[in-house]
């Protein structure tokens, strides 16, 4: 048990007062009361907790539904795709990867990660100045764009292919 841990047993022990109590709020919990059905009561769950499906690769149990979810998986699944993370930002580009090429050397690639590809074009972006887009969802046909688009959802299911 953590010192944390003691601590609150040991204060519930000599007050027998709940040591969550009243933390509720700060954690979004709406209390119910036994009479209330569960079924019929709103919870007003902050949106901050809505999720895309059931994923459950590389230790992502969702699917992205945003930007920051296409950073995150690709950060779990870089060193499959023989890629390495040498920088990521807010700004345009959005990071400097390092990608092995076909002589085992590594080359510098701009990239700039989109839930869709398609938000790309939309931002505005320049594509002189990036190398390739990394997005959950190719919603573009690539002469829309001069540039490689690596989408996850389909190498989620190449992945998922060589190993069943």
């Amino acid at each position: 048990m953590t010192a944390v841990g003691k601590d609150r047993l040991e204060n519930w022990r000599k007050t027998g007062a709940d040591p969550d109590q009243g933390l509720e709020i700060f954690h979004g919990i709406t209390e119910i009361e036994e009479t209330q059905d569960p079924e019929k009561i709103d919870l007003k769950v902050p949106p901050i907790y809505e999720h895309g499906n059931l994923l459950g690769f590389k230790g992502i149990v969702y699917e992205p539904i945003n930007e920051q979810g296409v950073i995150l998986l690709f950060a779990a699944m870089a060193e499959d795709l023989s890629f390495m993370i040498e920088s990521i930002r807010s700004a345009f580009p959005d990071a400097l990867l390092k990608r092995r090429n076909s002589k085992n050397r590594w080359q510098p690639v701009r990239v700039e990660f989109e839930f869709k590809a398609s938000t790309f074009i939309q931002h505005g972006h320049d594509q002189n100045d990036c190398d390739l887009i990394i997005c959950w969802e190719n919603d573009l046909s690539n002469k829309k764009v001069k540039i490689p688009i690596l989408s996850l959802r389909e190498e989620v299911e190449k992945i998922r292919r060589r190993v069943s």
